[in-house]
């Protein structure tokens, strides 16, 4: 649903009592990363750098339910939007606070796309597509579709149309406010596949029957033109177009082809094992991850293999290349690591279950979903970590929140630091507060911890543990963590 410039603006007013003034950016630079893939032709090319050593977590949400099926976006406003399997939409803020949350009534495994006029658009496996509103989370639409599911993620287009694939093969055509234009019958199952927009406006989706594994669908929903792969196999990776309208394609054969749009395959490498998600189109380079668990360099313009890494696991998740070519990459039951464009190691940023990319901010702040969790990696020093007993408390019950702070760095410094709890609505139920805390340098410790005995007065439904840490000059944040549980009937017979 469009909305007028006065709506955006009594919006933009409301918030700024919940959003730091900087978080707040003009919505003319756009989101850093609105949608998977960066963009709608999905090259996993950020425009901005990525930190030079993202040694520490900024912040850390474990979630109910898990998170790692889908990438992070980043908002206009500097906010961070992901999902989780659970069905639940949320938002944070660039300190890791949640800004709002949005339950699907279903399962997800998309990530989500934020149109320029600030929806953001979620498909959902029952057949649905949600629209909420980037700053406060409210509903806008719902588009339904009988019968169908969607498994992978909504892609936007510089007009405004939304696309969205269902896992039997039928691509949506909608508008803003949630309209279909069309839609079209794919002729092959698309399961995951996320379609990519070529720069006449044409629609690429790949599939996984071999005769048709590329389908050109024009933007009046028309099929264009099939497109075998010269390894035979069919496609489940996103294609990504680059700028001069080359294609680029990883296959399930373990290749990689690129692709005029006139002239037909300007070269393809077979490689080895499975591309699932997709690939990173750099300045020069194109990077693939396989479930033979290398991550595979080429040069762009010949297809020529520049070097291979073992990365200890298969890998599902497309690279990510930023402004320098540096390369980020991740591996199941691994580690994530950048890489320069050589092929030497430039960082080891993180160690976990790692399904989805890894997405650049702004600020060039490494942002990714691990594990149970989301999570935020910067270069800094200090950082707070809060925990709950459990996860599903009744009323009676008796919540204990732990918290730990520590300093990774040398340096010594004070900081003020806050523990909160909230319940339904972000309604606050308990919190402490310490100022000037001294933290010394290399220094890790437990702090006293909070307690909550739930009573009646305490609705049922999600709770969230936040605990933040502060400049006592500035007030700026300087680290945040936080932590999931729910308020519910009494389990025990």
């Amino acid at each position: 649903m469009k909305t007028s410039n006065g709506k955006r603006a009594w919006l933009f007013a409301g918030v700024l009592s919940i959003i730091s003034p900087s978080m707040v950016q003009a919505r003319p630079l756009g989101a850093a990363w609105p949608m998977w893939g960066q963009n709608a032709r999905h090259t996993f090319r950020s425009p901005f750098l990525g930190d030079d050593s993202p040694g520490r977590y900024r912040w850390r949400h474990h979630l109910l339910g898990t998170a790692y099926k889908a990438a992070a976006v980043t908002g206009a406003y500097g906010e961070m939007i992901f999902t989780s399997d659970t069905g639940t939409i949320y938002a944070t803020r660039h300190d890791g606070v949640f800004l709002w949350t949005h339950e699907l009534g279903s399962s997800t495994m998309a990530t989500p796309a934020i149109t320029e006029d600030g929806l953001v658009i979620v498909p959902v496996v029952d057949g649905t597509v949600h629209a909420v509103d980037e700053v406060l989370g409210g509903l806008q639409w719902v588009y339904v579709a009988p019968g169908e599911a969607f498994e992978s993620d909504a892609v936007i287009s510089d007009d405004g149309r939304v696309y969205v694939l269902s896992s039997s093969g039928i691509l949506h055509c909608l508008d803003e406010s949630g309209v279909k234009y069309w839609s079209a019958d794919i002729g092959a199952p698309t399961p995951r596949t996320t379609p990519s927009l070529e720069i006449d406006g044409s629609i690429l989706v790949a599939t996984l029957d071999p005769a048709r594994a590329l389908v050109r669908v024009g933007r009046n929903g028309a099929v264009l033109e099939t497109l075998a792969m010269s390894d035979g196999s069919g496609v489940s990776a996103s294609p990504a177009v680059e700028e001069d309208g080359t294609i680029y394609v990883a296959t399930q054969g373990g290749s990689v082809e690129a692709i005029d749009p006139r002239q037909g395959t300007l070269w393809w490498t077979p490689l080895g094992g499975e591309f699932v998600r997709g690939l990173a189109v750099g300045q020069d380079v194109i990077a693939v991850g396989s479930t033979d668990f290398n991550l595979y360099v080429l040069d762009k313009a010949t297809g020529t293999l520049l070097w291979s890494e073992d990365m200890n696991g298969p890998i599902e998740a497309p690279p990510t290349i930023d402004d320098n070519d540096i390369i980020y990459a991740g591996a199941l039951t691994a580690t994530i690591s950048s890489y320069y464009p050589d092929g030497n190691l430039k960082y080891v940023i993180a160690q976990g279950i790692f399904h989805g990319p890894i997405t650049i901010g702004a600020d060039g702040s490494i942002y990714s979903t691990i594990d149970w969790s989301s999570w935020v990696k910067d270069d800094g020093g200090g950082g707070i970590v809060v925990a709950p007993d459990t996860t599903y408390y009744s009323r009676g019950d008796t919540l204990t929140v732990s918290s730990r702070i520590f300093n990774n760095s040398y340096l010594d410094y004070s900081v003020d630091l806050r523990v909160w709890v909230e319940g339904p609505d972000r309604v606050v139920v308990d919190g402490v507060r310490e100022y000037g805390r001294f933290l010394p340098g290399a220094s890790d410790e437990n702090e006293e911890s909070l307690t909550i005995v739930f009573g009646r007065e305490n609705p049922l439904g999600a709770y969230s543990i936040h605990g933040v840490m502060t400049d006592p000059d500035s007030g700026e944040p300087l680290y945040s963590d936080s932590e999931t549980f729910t308020l519910g009937y009494r389990l025990d017979p």
